[in-house]
Protein backbone atom coordinates (compact mmCIF):
# COMPACT_ATOMS: atom_id res chain seq x y z
CA UNK A 1 0.00 0.00 0.00
CA UNK A 2 1.62 3.05 -0.80
CA UNK A 3 2.16 6.20 1.51
CA UNK A 4 -0.78 8.58 -0.40
CA UNK A 5 -3.33 4.97 0.43
CA UNK A 6 -2.02 4.67 3.80
CA UNK A 7 -2.89 8.07 4.68
CA UNK A 8 -6.18 8.04 3.12
CA UNK A 9 -7.39 5.15 5.45
CA UNK A 10 -5.66 6.88 8.01
CA UNK A 11 -8.17 9.49 7.49
CA UNK A 12 -11.30 7.20 6.99
CA UNK A 13 -10.51 5.84 10.24
CA UNK A 14 -10.31 8.86 12.31
CA UNK A 15 -13.63 10.47 10.29
CA UNK A 16 -15.39 6.85 11.56
CA UNK A 17 -14.14 7.40 15.02
CA UNK A 18 -15.49 11.15 15.07
CA UNK A 19 -18.77 10.27 13.32
CA UNK A 20 -19.42 6.76 15.38
CA UNK A 21 -20.61 8.65 18.69
CA UNK A 22 -22.73 11.81 16.98
CA UNK A 23 -24.42 8.39 15.11
CA UNK A 24 -25.11 6.42 18.79
CA UNK A 25 -26.64 9.67 20.12
CA UNK A 26 -28.76 10.41 17.07
CA UNK A 27 -30.24 6.88 16.84
CA UNK A 28 -30.69 6.70 20.94
CA UNK A 29 -32.59 10.08 20.40
CA UNK A 30 -34.94 8.53 17.50
CA UNK A 31 -35.18 5.48 19.73
CA UNK A 32 -36.28 7.92 22.79
CA UNK A 33 -38.96 9.64 21.23
CA UNK A 34 -40.05 7.23 18.21
CA UNK A 35 -39.73 4.09 19.98
CA UNK A 36 -38.37 2.77 16.14
CA UNK A 37 -36.98 -1.23 16.29
CA UNK A 38 -38.63 -1.51 20.29
CA UNK A 39 -42.00 -4.07 20.54
CA UNK A 40 -43.87 -1.03 22.34
CA UNK A 41 -44.45 2.81 20.34
CA UNK A 42 -42.16 4.43 22.33
CA UNK A 43 -39.23 3.69 25.74
CA UNK A 44 -40.48 6.62 27.23
CA UNK A 45 -42.57 6.79 30.61
CA UNK A 46 -43.79 10.53 30.67
CA UNK A 47 -45.59 12.36 28.05
CA UNK A 48 -44.31 14.02 25.43
CA UNK A 49 -44.77 17.76 25.02
CA UNK A 50 -45.63 18.08 21.22
CA UNK A 51 -44.27 20.23 20.17
CA UNK A 52 -41.48 21.08 22.68
CA UNK A 53 -41.75 24.79 24.32
CA UNK A 54 -39.21 26.87 24.22
CA UNK A 55 -39.52 28.17 28.04
CA UNK A 56 -37.29 31.57 26.52
CA UNK A 57 -40.18 32.25 24.26
CA UNK A 58 -42.27 33.82 27.26
CA UNK A 59 -40.82 36.60 29.50
CA UNK A 60 -39.51 35.21 33.05
CA UNK A 61 -37.99 36.92 36.13
CA UNK A 62 -36.13 35.92 38.90
CA UNK A 63 -37.83 36.31 42.23
CA UNK A 64 -36.35 39.46 42.22
CA UNK A 65 -37.62 41.19 39.42
CA UNK A 66 -34.84 40.05 36.83
CA UNK A 67 -34.68 39.48 33.61
CA UNK A 68 -33.96 35.66 33.10
CA UNK A 69 -33.36 32.85 30.21
CA UNK A 70 -32.58 29.63 30.44
CA UNK A 71 -29.89 29.58 27.60
CA UNK A 72 -28.01 32.11 29.28
CA UNK A 73 -27.72 29.75 32.54
CA UNK A 74 -25.47 27.27 33.42
CA UNK A 75 -28.38 24.87 32.91
CA UNK A 76 -27.88 21.24 31.66
CA UNK A 77 -31.47 19.59 32.10
CA UNK A 78 -34.02 20.93 34.68
CA UNK A 79 -37.12 19.95 36.57
CA UNK A 80 -39.60 22.27 36.88
CA UNK A 81 -43.10 23.12 38.79
CA UNK A 82 -45.81 25.65 37.97
CA UNK A 83 -47.75 26.78 40.86
CA UNK A 84 -50.70 30.07 41.19
CA UNK A 85 -51.52 30.95 45.12
CA UNK A 86 -50.29 30.03 48.18
CA UNK A 87 -47.86 26.29 47.71
CA UNK A 88 -50.13 24.58 49.65
CA UNK A 89 -50.27 20.41 50.17
CA UNK A 90 -50.46 19.27 46.33
CA UNK A 91 -47.19 22.17 45.09
CA UNK A 92 -45.19 21.02 48.42
CA UNK A 93 -45.45 17.37 47.62
CA UNK A 94 -43.85 17.73 44.08
CA UNK A 95 -41.38 19.94 45.13
CA UNK A 96 -40.58 16.80 47.65
CA UNK A 97 -40.55 14.80 44.72
CA UNK A 98 -38.55 16.70 42.57
CA UNK A 99 -36.12 17.03 45.17
CA UNK A 100 -35.94 13.06 45.61
CA UNK A 101 -35.62 12.44 42.08
CA UNK A 102 -32.54 14.88 41.94
CA UNK A 103 -31.13 13.08 44.80
CA UNK A 104 -32.06 9.32 43.14
CA UNK A 105 -29.91 10.36 40.04
CA UNK A 106 -26.65 9.97 42.20
CA UNK A 107 -23.22 11.68 40.65
CA UNK A 108 -25.88 13.06 37.63
CA UNK A 109 -27.57 15.34 40.04
CA UNK A 110 -25.44 17.72 39.37
CA UNK A 111 -26.69 17.86 36.21
CA UNK A 112 -30.42 18.89 36.97
CA UNK A 113 -31.80 22.03 38.24
CA UNK A 114 -35.15 22.59 39.51
CA UNK A 115 -37.32 25.35 39.02
CA UNK A 116 -40.08 26.73 40.66
CA UNK A 117 -42.41 29.09 38.60
CA UNK A 118 -45.26 31.25 40.78
CA UNK A 119 -47.30 32.84 38.61
CA UNK A 120 -47.87 36.79 39.00
CA UNK A 121 -50.20 38.00 40.98
CA UNK A 122 -49.98 34.69 43.29
CA UNK A 123 -49.73 34.99 47.32
CA UNK A 124 -47.39 32.27 47.44
CA UNK A 125 -43.71 34.26 48.43
CA UNK A 126 -44.84 34.43 51.98
CA UNK A 127 -42.69 34.53 55.18
CA UNK A 128 -43.27 30.88 55.80
CA UNK A 129 -42.71 29.52 52.08
CA UNK A 130 -39.48 31.70 51.96
CA UNK A 131 -38.50 29.14 55.41
CA UNK A 132 -39.44 26.26 53.93
CA UNK A 133 -37.57 26.78 50.70
CA UNK A 134 -34.85 27.60 52.40
CA UNK A 135 -34.78 24.43 55.13
CA UNK A 136 -35.68 21.89 52.33
CA UNK A 137 -35.31 23.00 49.29
CA UNK A 138 -32.09 25.23 49.10
CA UNK A 139 -31.31 24.38 45.45
CA UNK A 140 -34.79 25.66 43.93
CA UNK A 141 -34.33 28.39 41.45
CA UNK A 142 -37.88 30.53 42.36
CA UNK A 143 -39.20 32.16 39.19
CA UNK A 144 -42.02 34.41 38.25
CA UNK A 145 -44.27 34.49 34.87
CA UNK A 146 -46.61 36.29 33.67
CA UNK A 147 -50.26 33.39 34.01
CA UNK A 148 -51.48 34.44 30.21
CA UNK A 149 -47.89 33.76 28.83
CA UNK A 150 -47.62 30.62 30.74
CA UNK A 151 -50.64 29.26 29.40
CA UNK A 152 -49.90 30.43 25.79
CA UNK A 153 -46.64 27.90 25.96
CA UNK A 154 -47.91 25.01 28.62
CA UNK A 155 -51.69 25.33 28.63
CA UNK A 156 -52.24 24.73 24.63
CA UNK A 157 -55.04 23.08 23.68
CA UNK A 158 -54.93 19.00 24.23
CA UNK A 159 -52.31 20.11 27.23
CA UNK A 160 -52.71 19.43 30.70
CA UNK A 161 -53.19 22.44 33.15
CA UNK A 162 -49.97 23.73 33.82
CA UNK A 163 -51.25 24.61 37.53
CA UNK A 164 -54.12 22.86 38.37
CA UNK A 165 -53.03 19.60 37.63
CA UNK A 166 -49.15 20.37 38.27
CA UNK A 167 -46.98 18.23 36.24
CA UNK A 168 -43.40 17.95 36.65
CA UNK A 169 -42.13 19.10 33.34
CA UNK A 170 -38.39 17.77 32.34
CA UNK A 171 -36.33 20.95 30.55
CA UNK A 172 -33.90 20.01 27.89
CA UNK A 173 -30.40 21.83 27.34
CA UNK A 174 -31.71 24.11 24.85
CA UNK A 175 -34.32 25.34 26.97
CA UNK A 176 -37.04 23.19 25.39
CA UNK A 177 -39.95 21.50 28.00
CA UNK A 178 -40.22 18.39 26.15
CA UNK A 179 -41.68 15.87 28.59
CA UNK A 180 -44.06 15.99 31.47
CA UNK A 181 -45.41 13.88 34.46
CA UNK A 182 -48.52 13.68 35.44
CA UNK A 183 -50.16 12.37 39.38
CA UNK A 184 -50.29 9.22 37.69
CA UNK A 185 -46.72 8.84 37.32
CA UNK A 186 -44.44 7.85 39.60
CA UNK A 187 -41.66 9.04 40.33
CA UNK A 188 -39.42 5.59 38.81
CA UNK A 189 -40.78 6.63 35.54
CA UNK A 190 -39.20 10.24 35.64
CA UNK A 191 -36.01 8.98 37.11
CA UNK A 192 -35.97 5.82 34.34
CA UNK A 193 -36.39 9.08 31.51
CA UNK A 194 -33.80 11.46 33.13
CA UNK A 195 -30.92 8.20 33.01
CA UNK A 196 -31.64 7.59 29.30
CA UNK A 197 -31.54 11.39 28.82
CA UNK A 198 -28.54 12.24 30.59
CA UNK A 199 -26.60 8.88 29.26
CA UNK A 200 -26.75 9.76 25.46
CA UNK A 201 -26.25 13.74 25.73
CA UNK A 202 -23.58 15.75 26.71
CA UNK A 203 -22.78 17.42 29.55
CA UNK A 204 -23.14 21.13 29.04
CA UNK A 205 -20.45 23.89 29.91
CA UNK A 206 -21.30 26.22 31.90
Amino acid sequence: MSEAEKLRASRIKLTLMFLLPILAVGLATLVFYTGFGLPTSTINKGELVQPPRQLDDIRVRTATGEAWRYQQGAHDWSLLVVNSGACADTCRERLYLTRQIRVALGRDADRVSRLFIQLDGAEGENADFASFVKAQHPDLELLRVDAGELKGLLGQAGDPDPVTEQPIYIVDQRGFVMMRYLARHSGHDTIADLRFLLKYSNEKSP
